[in-house]
C-alpha cells in the first residue's frame, strides 16, 4: 500500500465560507489535514470548533514550512494581497 503525504492546509479566514463549505469538506478528505486557521479576532473560535487545528492571528503564520497549501476564504478585497503572498511563499 502506498502512503501518500497528506497536504497540510492553512485556511485564511473563518467566516461563513470557511465554516460551511471549505472546512467541512477538507476535514472529511483523508488527503488533507487542516493545520492552521487565520482569524482576525483573537477569539480562537476556529480552534474551539476544530480542535485539531491551531488558530493564528497573523496571515504570515500560514506561510510557515509546515503548510503546503493556503486556502483564501477572506473578503474579496483581500484576495489579491493574500494570494500573492501565499504564491511568493510557495504555497500553491
Amino acid at each position: 500500500m502506498i502512503h501518500e503525504k497528506r497536504v497540510n492546509i492553512g485556511i485564511a479566514g473563518f467566516g461563513m465560507s470557511a465554516k460551511t463549505f471549505h472546512l467541512p469538506f477538507l476535514t472529511l478528505d483523508p488527503r488533507f489535514q487542516v493545520k492552521k486557521i487565520f482569524e482576525r479576532q483573537k477569539s480562537n473560535h476556529a480552534e474551539q470548533q476544530f480542535p485539531e487545528t491551531t488558530s493564528v492571528h497573523e496571515f504570515e503564520a500560514l506561510l510557515t514550512d509546515e503548510i503546503d497549501l493556503v486556502v483564501i476564504t477572506t473578503l474579496n478585497q483581500t484576495h489579491y494581497d493574500f494570494c500573492k503572498r501565499a504564491i511568493l511563499a510557495g504555497k500553491m
